[in-house]
């Protein structure tokens, strides 16, 4: 029985390796005009470098603007169009240091899309 729970535990357990990506959050960029959306982690994370992927509609993403626990923060710019159900390349960040926030500046081409923010650490 121990060893069953065991595992179980082993197998529905996601492990942690030093290059995986993980979702930060999502947020909705709406059509009317250009909209700041924000991405709250649920606990600080730390990142080397974000991705941001587009759901639902086709959007274009001007800048991410990255929130740090220290009271800093980092713009980078982006000014692509990215397809729906596409992602865009891995955006470096200067070193890594916990994320408490991303505002992602843009718009929706249709509508409203749906954006989700992608962290990978070395």
């Amino acid at each position: 029985m121990r060893f069953l729970i065991l595992a179980l535990t082993f197998a529905l357990s996601t492990p942690v390796w030093a290059d995986d990506d993980f979702r930060l959050g999502s947020t909705l960029l709406l059509s009317v005009g250009e909209s700041k959306a924000i991405v709250k982690p649920l606990t600080c994370r730390y990142a080397n470098e974000l991705q941001v992927k587009v759901e639902d509609q086709e959007a274009r993403i001007e800048s991410l603007k990255v929130f740090y626990r220290d009271g800093s923060s980092k713009t980078i710019k982006v000014n692509k169009n990215i397809a729906k159900n596409e992602r865009s390349n891995w955006l470096k960040l200067d070193r890594r240091k916990c994320i408490t926030k991303v505002q992602v500046e843009g718009y929706a081409k249709r509508k409203v899309a749906e954006v989700k923010v992608y962290g990978r650490r070395d």
